[in-house]
């Protein structure tokens, strides 16, 4: 119930639109750019409509008023959820206070990721609900509507009682879930370290 109440906050978040837009690489298997369209376990059929409504807020907000979102929302959180071996919740010892905590939870974000790599698991994050929740907790105004403010505080509240509390919560730098499964045929890519490291090459 959770992941689903986040994701169709998500995808119905107004000021999230042009996010999404930007981020999704369509027609590309594999991108250092943003998120391959098909990286985003959608059918076909709705990664067409989605691809369609992406064309302009207007239809982005109409095919979600139209519960439009519910389909995606069921492909990309509900099934992967339901399928997953477990889901996790990286904690700091206390609540992140600065750059040098979030480098910090980065280091060990990546020392987890490669070691599941290494042993043959696929992870992917989950972590929308703790933006909504970061958002609430440092009184960060990330929308001017009502409606979805409100489903972000059920979101975070829901969080909060799974995680035990929020003290817990406030310490959680990232979520995400882990599995077996095949090698994916399309997927993000890390920048080239010399661009990382702002080199000319």
């Amino acid at each position: 119930a959770l992941l689903w109440r986040n994701g169709i906050l998500r995808l119905t978040l107004h000021e999230a639109y042009r996010a999404h837009r930007e981020a999704v690489r369509w027609g590309e298997r594999y991108s250092s750019r943003g998120i391959p369209d098909r990286a985003l376990g959608l059918d076909p059929l709705t990664r067409h409509i989605m691809r369609w409504a992406m064309g302009s807020p207007g239809r982005a907000l109409a095919l979600a008023r139209l519960g439009g979102a519910w389909l995606p929302v069921l492909e990309m959180d509900v099934l992967p959820a339901l399928r997953c071996a477990a889901h996790f919740a990286l904690l700091a010892p206390e609540p992140p206070a600065g750059p040098e905590d979030q480098v910090e939870a980065g280091r060990a974000v990546q020392r987890l990721w490669l070691t599941a790599a290494r042993l043959n698991l696929r992870l992917q994050p989950e972590y929308t609900p703790l933006v909504f929740a970061r958002y609430l907790l440092e009184g960060v105004p990330f929308t001017r509507d009502a409606a979805a403010r409100r489903r972000a505080e059920a979101v975070t509240a829901g969080l909060g009682r799974l995680l035990g509390g929020r003290e817990v919560l406030a310490r959680a730098v990232f979520l995400g879930r882990l599995g077996a499964g095949p090698q994916p045929r399309a997927r993000s890519l890390r920048l080239p370290l010399q661009e990382l490291m702002g080199c000319q090459s």
